[in-house]
């Protein structure tokens, strides 16, 4: 498949499958939260599959509280959800499975959405400080979470230049597709992961490339992650 096709396809689908609209099966809960947390987390869920808890707890040495949110069966394993806050005061997901009657430690999934479908699989949303948001999928295995690479990340976000510049029709920057003038209202449709290539759309349509220091150029600062 060209590298054409895939962005099309791509582009699809992240245009039609919302996170909410893809698990519309899930159930839907707001987890509560202390005060000084920065985001509203939301917790996907399944009662057929699993059990929703709401267990508080504090840890011993600093006192700060976490919660057990959500029970569930892996291959024969119980997989337990918790929930806390880190240092910066945003969500932290702990997957822990217990394995001949030890708890194991997974890993930690950052994000404002956990969608648990109760296969295999977690979802994450994580809010950026860039241009879009980034949507990652994991696979439990016996001894870890191991994420599933994607070419790009669906951004549709609306940027206004300030100077003009480029867009060229791949990531080599040697073929230019269109200069886009000061004060030009294009969209950011895809980032590559990295924050290294973006996919731009012009106002009259046209698509093509920038890089994060052509954007830079152009007047829009984009973090690296």
């Amino acid at each position: 498949m060209t590298i054409l096709k895939t962005v099309i396809l791509f582009l699809i689908l992240s245009t039609t499958i919302h996170s909410r609209e893809y698990f519309s099966y899930l159930k839907a809960d707001t987890l509560t939260t202390p005060p000084q947390s920065k985001d509203t987390i939301h917790l996907l869920y399944s009662d057929r599959v699993g059990q929703r808890l709401n267990k508080q707890f504090y840890h011993r040495a600093t006192k700060k509280p976490f919660w057990h949110v959500y029970t569930f069966m892996v291959e024969g394993d119980s997989v337990l959800i918790k929930f806390q806050l880190d240092t910066n005061n945003h969500a932290i997901f702990t997957v822990m499975r217990e394995v001949d009657e030890r708890r194991i430690t997974l890993g930690n999934l950052s994000g404002t959405l956990l969608a648990v479908p109760g296969t295999p699989y977690l979802y994450t949303r994580e809010p950026s400080k860039n241009l879009h948001n980034t949507f990652r999928k994991f696979r439990i295995t016996k001894k870890s979470l191991q994420e599933t690479p994607q070419p790009f990340f669906f951004s549709n976000r609306s940027i206004t230049l300030s100077k003009t510049i480029p867009i060229y029709f791949d990531t080599t920057y040697t073929s230019p597709v269109a200069k886009l003038p000061q004060k030009t209202a294009a969209t950011i449709l895809l980032a590559v992961p990295g924050n290294r290539h973006f996919l731009i759309k012009t106002p009259f349509g046209l698509t093509g490339w920038a890089s994060r220091s052509l954007l830079k150029e152009g007047g829009i600062s984009i973090d690296s992650p």
